[in-house]
Formats: C-alpha cells, sequence, structure tokens
C-alpha cells in the first residue's frame, strides 16, 4: 500500500481575482492591420522600451497541495488511505506539515509520518539500528495495539528525506468514520514496533541486511494483558522475541511474577537451543505485548541461512 479539486467557488474566486489583476491587457497590434495598412515600427532602445505586464497565463484546474508539493493525490496510492473518500484525502494534505530533513536530522513524536521522497530509517528512540529502511511512500504509524507501544522516529538517509507528518487528533478526525482504516494503521503500526524493539536486544547485533531477513520471516502476535505465550513445563513453540510491552515469568501457580522480559529479549533460549521443557510460564503483563515468532521449521531454515542467529542465541544461555 484521483484526488479532490476545491469546490466550484473556490476556484470561481480565484478566476475573479486574477481577471481583476490583469484587467488592463496590452491591445492587439494585428487586429486591425488591414484596415489601417502596414505599420512602421521604429526599433526602440533596451534602455527606453516600455514595461508591458505579460499576459495572464491561462487558468489551470486547481490543486490542493501543501508547502513542498504534497497534494490529497499522493495520499490515494497508500494502501492505508486508498479506500478513503475524497474529502478525506483532501482533508489529510491539507492538516499534514512536510518536514525537509538534512542527513541524520530525524522527526519523533508524530502520529503518523510519511515519507515522500529521499530515503530514511525507522528506529526506536534507545538505539540507532534501523528497524526498516524507508523510501518514497512509505507510512510509519506510531499508534498500535499498545497504548504505551515502542515510541518511532525517522531519521533521514545520507542524501536527506522529506516527510509528511500528521499529529495523531488530526489522524483521527480525519478517518474517524473508517474504522477500517484505523485497523489497517494499527496492524502497520504493530510491525514496526516489533521490529524495532526487536533491534535493542541480540537480533540488533546482525549484520542489516541479515536482521531485515530474519524480522521478516517472523510471526508478529499481540498478546492481551494476562495472555499465556508459553505454558510450564511444555516445549518452547520457537523463537519468541519480545517486540513491546513486558512478557512476565511465572515458575509457580499461583505466585507472584518471578522476572521479566522486555523488548529485545529473547524467551527461554536455553531451553530451545536444548529441547527441553519451558522453566517457566510466560504471559503478557498488564500492558499487553507484542512479540515475534519463529516456528521451529522456520528457525532451521533461518539457521542454515544465518548461522550467526545461531551463535547470538548460544550466547543468551
Amino acid at each position: 500500500m484521483a484526488f479532490a479539486a476545491p469546490q466550484a467557488a473556490e476556484a470561481t474566486a480565484t478566476a475573479d481575482v486574477t481577471r481583476e489583476g490583469h484587467s488592463s491587457r496590452p491591445h492587439d497590434l494585428t487586429r486591425n492591420r488591414e484596415s489601417v495598412g502596414p505599420v512602421a515600427v521604429a526599433p526602440l532602445h533596451p534602455s527606453s522600451a516600455p514595461h508591458l505586464t505579460p499576459p495572464p497565463k491561462p487558468e489551470e484546474a486547481p490543486t490542493e497541495t501543501l508547502s513542498a508539493g504534497l497534494t490529497a493525490h499522493d495520499l490515494v496510492g497508500l494502501d492505508a488511505f486508498a479506500d478513503l473518500p475524497e474529502e478525506m484525502h483532501v482533508q489529510l494534505a491539507r492538516s499534514a506539515r512536510v518536514e525537509a530533513l538534512t542527513p541524520d536530522e530525524e522527526v519523533a513524536g508524530f502520529g503518523v509520518a510519511l515519507v515522500l521522497s529521499g530515503e530514511a530509517s525507522v528506529c526506536t528512540s534507545i538505539v540507532d539500528t534501523p528497524a526498516l529502511q524507508a523510501e518514497g511512500g512509505t507510512l510509519v504509524p506510531s499508534c498500535g495495539t499498545l497504548a504505551e507501544g515502542m515510541p518511532l522516529r525517522v531519521v533521514a538517509g545520507p542524501k536527506g528525506a522529506r516527510v509528511a507528518v500528521w499529529d495523531q487528533p488530526a489522524i483521527d478526525e480525519a478517518i474517524r468514520a473508517c474504522p477500517w482504516v484505523v485497523d489497517e494503521l494499527r496492524e502497520v503500526s504493530d510491525r514496526l514496533q516489533a521490529f524495532a524493539g526487536a533491534t535493542i536486544g541480540p537480533l540488533g547485533d546482525l549484520e542489516e541486511s541479515q536482521l531485515h531477513h530474519v524480522l521478516e520471516r517472523l510471526r508478529i502476535q499481540a498478546l492481551e494483558p494476562g495472555e499465556t505465550i508459553v505454558l510450564s513445563g511444555h516445549p518452547v513453540p520457537g523463537l519468541v522475541v519480545v517486540g513491546a510491552g513486558t512478557v512476565e515469568f511465572f515458575e509457580q501457580e499461583p505466585g507472584p511474577a518471578s522476572a521479566a522480559a522486555r523488548p529485545g529479549d529473547i524467551l527461554f533460549a536455553s531451553a530451545l537451543l536444548s529441547g527441553q521443557e519451558s522453566p517457566a510460564t510466560a504471559r503478557a503483563a498488564t500492558g499487553g505485548a507484542l512479540v515475534l515468532i519463529g516456528e521451529h521449521p522456520t528457525l532451521r531454515a533461518l539457521f542454515e541461512q544465518f548461522p550467526e542467529l545461531l551463535h547470538l542465541l548460544s550466547t543468551e544461555i
């Protein structure tokens, strides 16, 4: 993962202003040439040539634009916004601000960001390892399933980038009548937050291209508060990485949590590699969690392709 023109009344008003601003137009010197015969024209020195106001340009259809060239049409091609009515595209174009970022300059604290041109990386506010390389047309929503998710920032690449930014209230207002768009933005945000959180832990030590390949192969799961992801005494389901939120461990039930895993942590790496059963139950804390899961067939394929991944997991034992 085409545009809505301003209302006709606005276009008419613009046309009237144009006509008034050019009410005195140069006469057509050739219109009566046949009736008056040949006309001798004396050459003029450039310094003495009269200043003539150029004729007005032909009127063009108005386009809903922002500074730096953002249009409502730019939003139509985005999967998340494709099904919005035209008037909502116009509203979103009007409510955005466009940031021209120099190399390594960043923008954060947004509701949604859209990379318009150039290249940028999406990172957490904690580490500089890119969770995603973003080109023109990449949408970066920050509001996902979790009330307190992983904060994101957009950092311009070596040649800079132009980024459109919306505050969350502006996004909420524009899409309030389209709940399916809310769901799609939340899904995209969950993916970005989980990827970003994973870069904080051992996976962040992988070479960048390897890291992105591994992350793309993992499945993202949103856990409700108190939802169990691993049961004590049962096999570990595969590679489980905390992407956002907190996962708590319970060695005895009923009883308090004995430990907790946070973004970047890998659950029960020792039991996973040795084939042993999980030593504790793992479930999401009160704020919920996002986890990335690589089931055993996926994990075996990743080990074969990237032996470095196996080494990283071994260091977690």
